[in-house]
């Protein structure tokens, strides 16, 4: 989800960049064949009223257009090393973590268990088993559990919890 959002504000920016890019393009073109910013100006504010406003829109598909030429050899590279980066950094750690958050439960614990278990117990019960759908084993889970702060009766519980429903 949070990757998710990461390649959409990338997106985003790429193509406002690419817009702002091909507008100082596009009015740099209409400077010089004009004579002038003056002129340049002047020709996009008749283009505007003359046509009620779709010249103006029509310009602005052609300056995007044109920042896309421009940014595009870029920034995909430079996308391309960071989406590289990024999934070198993350680790099946971050995976369960940004699958099942540790406090909305899912389907992992059937609806009956859900009933008479606490919020945290249920937290814990899906982040074990997310975990060793992953091959960590009970020690790696246990270990990760007590860094992010869960005490030791939250984990024995769950444990006898997942014991006695395997059972």
């Amino acid at each position: 989800m949070l990757r998710q959002r990461r390649i959409d504000d990338r997106q985003a920016l790429f193509h406002i960049l690419s817009f702002l890019v091909g507008a100082i393009v596009v009015i740099s073109y209409l400077s010089i064949t004009s004579g002038g910013l003056n002129n340049a100006l002047t020709i996009l504010v008749f283009l505007t009223i003359c046509t009620l406003g779709i010249g103006l829109v029509i310009i602005s598909i052609i300056a995007w257009l044109v920042g896309m030429i421009i940014v595009g050899p870029i920034w995909f590279p430079v996308l391309l090393y960071l989406n590289r980066n990024s999934a070198r950094r993350e680790t099946s750690f971050d995976r369960v973590q940004q699958e099942s958050p540790l406090i909305t439960p899912n389907e992992t614990v059937p609806r009956q268990e859900r009933n008479s278990l606490t919020p945290n117990q249920i937290a814990v019960i899906e982040y074990m088993r997310k975990g060793s759908s992953y091959g960590w084993s009970n020690s790696q889970i246990t270990n990760r559990l007590k860094v992010q702060g869960w005490s030791d009766e939250d984990i024995e519980s769950a444990q006898r919890i997942i014991s006695n429903s395997a059972g």
